[in-house]
């Protein structure tokens, strides 16, 4: 045993090159492993954060809701249950206007707060003046970019419209730009001292939120319902659900369970051709041990725990470069001011573990079939070197290929519900698998296709060069990996583009409108006032109720209302029927109108019951029918304006949507101008399309990276591949030597096989991608994403044949090098 441990280690070190490329192989497999396990728990945590810079990180909240309660309460009904808390804080939001130099009016959300409650709330840090516990007076905390952006020092004293009315303050202190003002792309932030906001509102110490902190996370079943109870005329609610979480990364993440799927068929592929790669070159070691007495099992043993040793080291390596990949990934999906935030990257020892296991049983499972295949040769055979390499079974993988092929088209069609991610999983698996199965076969065509032309190019080398690759398991392989990376990168490009695409023509192609616009309180006589502004030409103003839940069933992103006067005048949904008849019969009764992907999501039919839980209670409404559309990525629904307004409890519109008769930007510099005092929250549809296409971009960015590291992964297994292909065919190219061939003819022949392996490669694996590219429709269909049309990328189709072409001949430098060293007599006697 010792002995085998020892050439065990003695092996690794001969062979430094080889197993740099099987540790690099399982490295960036085990990696992608990683960041693919590690990624949802990282960007939940990046959502978790950006929503906690505006609400904080309390477990309940208590705010008015647009009921028609008080607009100010008191902390004592809650700190009846302080037992149960670390924190009870009130606060006093309010809203300010601040008038620059130039009279540009700047929105200030002023926090009526003691800046010891605000750091228990959402942390901040002072960066100069007094880091007081309180302030008094006329004081304010502002942060340090719009002091800087404002010209504003440390004593200054300027002047805020506040309720219409102007009060005057001065600059205590500026913070960091951290918890309150860690966002501030649209609005400022601001303490101020709660009794200085108090007075201005006439709040009698009340507040208008409450902030709670439990010292039991266990208890926030039990404090919800009971502060629901003491707080009736409010809203309790938790600031941050794990519902508003998943609605955020459900979608990337099966993304990359997706793209996961075919990074690993590609590992498999490269480790399974790595460990051929030892085990070929352990032949003769292996053979001196059988004949001496070994038995299979010790042989077996020692290659396994190699194999092993390279699993446990590529498990380290990955996991480390797989954090790299992690860290990439969150600076890419971090907004800027969230950028200085400390432990984005969540990772637990559980996934260190995972990994590891993954790694160890990646590179066994892969190395199983070479080692079985190895043991069977017998000890005569593997002494003499007279091992024969049986010929490829063309038309029994091209069958089994083309069954296969059969349930990729079937299953996504007929599939439906929960079990639908699994089907385009197993679809995208499978078609995989048949790619593969089927390459031999249409390698053949190729080849029988191309043979003429090099015989009459290239003479008898290119003849002899075509004549290889018929046969030849390991130019196989290569021509499956370069066909399977090229239709990732076909299924990659594809699925972007058409998500990107569509979310850009989202605004331009279905919003008939210029300006979307939202204010605190906007009844109907609000919006008359609109009407009344220069350059505005029409206006429809809507309800919008958000995350409610279906029960028994899901829930729903948003509901809008619908007046049906207005709708098709600014939004074009696609109904089934004439959407006249649909809006009429929507305004007629407790019925409900769902988008297409949420229909399929609830399992429901027309004339179904669903019960809605809203704020009011709940609400049963018949499902009258669907309608496609991307907002929100279709998990959207429309009610009529009338029970939407009932069943909300509010005569507050949610958003206002504009027609101009004159430059949007100018309507907008108006609308501020008039509706000063309501501080109208107001974009373009132009600005809403390039936010849209930005977020969209940071997912797909991703997901390219992905893919090109797939494709890492594929050029390593060409390497493998050709390397093993040397390795196999010593005495082949040998006895082309003895009869005559100049080492310059072996060169040529090898570099035109690799030309060959990565022209029949790249051709297959882009008839390869329109498979990938059929089934993309589905995977959208799966996550409930709206139907969007897909294009196949054909002006890229040759640069990715050109580029595999140049890989394959790049990776046959150094087989063709080591193919001059050959020893003639030697290599005829040995493999």
């Amino acid at each position: 045993m010792k002995f085998i441990i020892k050439s065990i280690l003695k092996n690794m070190f001969v062979k430094k090159f080889r197993i740099f490329l099987i540790v690099l192989s399982i490295t960036v497999s085990t990696s992608l492993f990683f960041a693919s396990m590690t990624i949802p728990d990282t960007l939940g945590k990046i959502y978790t954060e950006k929503l906690k810079s505006s609400v904080g990180n309390g477990d309940i909240i208590i705010a008015n809701g647009n009921k028609a309660a008080p607009p100010f309460f008191h902390t004592d009904k809650a700190e009846e249950y302080e037992d149960r808390t670390r924190y009870i804080v009130g606060e006093l939001l309010g809203e300010a206007v601040y008038t620059t130099q130039d009279q540009t009016n700047v929105w200030v959300n002023l926090h009526g707060i003691d800046p010891s409650d605000m750091n228990k709330v959402n942390p901040f840090k002072i960066d100069q003046g007094a880091d007081a516990e309180n302030l008094s007076g006329d004081e304010i905390i502002l942060s340090s970019n719009a002091a800087k952006k404002y010209n504003l020092d440390i004593g200054d004293r300027f002047t805020l419209e506040v309720g219409g009315e102007k009060h005057n303050f001065v600059l205590s202190a500026t913070s960091y730009p951290m918890g309150i003002f860690a966002d501030e792309a649209r609005y400022l932030s601001a303490i101020i001292p709660k009794e200085k906001l108090s007075g201005i509102y006439q709040a009698n110490d009340a507040v208008n939120i409450i902030h709670v902190k439990l010292k039991n996370p266990d208890d926030k079943a039990y404090m919800l319902n009971k502060l629901s109870q003491t707080y009736s005329e409010y809203s309790v609610r938790e600031p941050i659900t794990q519902e508003d979480i998943n609605n955020q990364i459900g979608v990337m993440s099966t993304a990359f369970l997706v793209v996961m799927v075919v990074v690993s068929m590609m590992s498999i592929y490269i480790i399974y051709s790595s460990c051929k790669v030892v085990i070929l070159e352990r032949l003769p070691l292996i053979g001196t041990f059988r004949s001496i007495g070994a038995t299979k099992s010790k042989t077996n043993f020692m290659l396994i725990s190699e194999i092993f040793l390279y699993g446990i080291i590529g498990g380290l390596t990955g996991s480390l470069l797989g954090i790299g990949i992690l860290y990439a990934m969150s600076v890419i999906s971090t907004p800027e001011y969230l950028k200085d935030l400390n432990n984005v990257i969540q990772i637990t020892y559980s996934d260190v573990i995972t990994t590891f296991v993954f790694a160890a049983l990646l590179s066994l499972v892969s190395s199983i079939p070479s080692i079985i295949k190895m043991s069977k040769i017998p000890i005569k055979e593997i002494v003499l070197n007279t091992i024969a390499n049986k010929p490829v079974k063309r038309t029994i993988r091209f069958v089994v290929g083309i069954i296969l092929l059969i349930p990729v088209f079937i299953l996504p069609q007929f599939v439906t519900g929960q079990l639908a991610v699994v089907a385009v999983v197993m679809s995208v698996l499978l078609a995989g698998i048949a790619i593969a199965l089927l390459i031999p076969g249409i390698s053949e065509f190729f080849i029988s296709f191309f043979q003429p032309i090099y015989k009459l190019i290239f003479g008898n080398v290119g003849t002899i060069a075509v004549k290889n690759i018929r046969q030849n398991k390991n130019m196989l392989n290569t021509i499956s990996l370069l066909a399977i990376g090229v239709s990732s990168l076909i299924f990659i490009i594809s699925a972007s583009s058409s998500v990107l695409s569509a979310t850009t023509n989202l605004y331009s192609e279905t919003a008939f409108f210029d300006i979307e616009m939202s204010v605190a309180k906007a009844d109907k006589e609000f919006v008359q006032r609109i009407k009344d502004v220069d350059g505005v030409e029409d206006i429809y103003g809507t309800f919008r109720a958000m995350n409610i839940d279906v029960v028994g069933k899901g829930s729903i992103v948003a509901i809008d209302s619908v007046d049906k006067n207005k709708l098709n005048h600014f939004w074009d949904f696609e109904f089934r029927s004439d959407s006249s008849k649909v809006l009429e019969k929507l305004d007629s009764g407790k019925t409900i109108l769902l988008a297409a992907q949420t229909k399929e999501r609830l399992g429901v039919e027309d004339g179904d019951e669903i019960t809605l839980e809203f704020p009011e209670g709940e609400r049963t409404y018949t499902v009258l029918g669907d309608f496609s559309t991307l907002q929100f990525t279709g998990n959207y629904a429309l009610i009529s304006e009338q029970n939407l307004k009932e069943d909300l409890g509010t005569p507050y519109y949610s958003n206002i949507y504009i027609k101009t008769n004159k430059d949007s930007n100018q309507v907008i510099k108006n609308l501020e101008t008039t509706l000063k005092e309501s501080r109208p929250d107001i974009i373009t549809t132009k600005q809403l399309e390039e936010n849209n296409v930005r977020s969209n971009n940071q997912i797909f960015t991703i997901i390219k990276g992905f893919a090109l590291f797939s494709m890492l992964i594929g050029i390593i297994g060409v390497f493998n591949n050709l390397i093993v292909g040397i390795i196999e065919r010593r005495k082949s190219i040998a006895m082309f030597r003895s009869i005559g061939m100049s080492k310059a003819q072996i060169v040529k022949m090898i570099f035109l096989e690799s030309l060959t392996c990565g022209l029949i490669g790249g051709i297959i694996g882009s008839i390869g991608g329109y498979i990938f590219v059929w089934i993309i429709p589905y995977i959208f269909k799966a996550i409930y994403i709206p139907p969007i049309s897909v294009e196949y990328p054909l002006s890229q189709v040759i640069l990715f044949i050109l580029a595999t072409v140049i890989i394959t001949i790049i990776a046959s430098i150094s087989p063709a090098i080591q193919s001059l060293r050959f020893n003639i007599i030697t290599d005829i006697k040995y493999e």
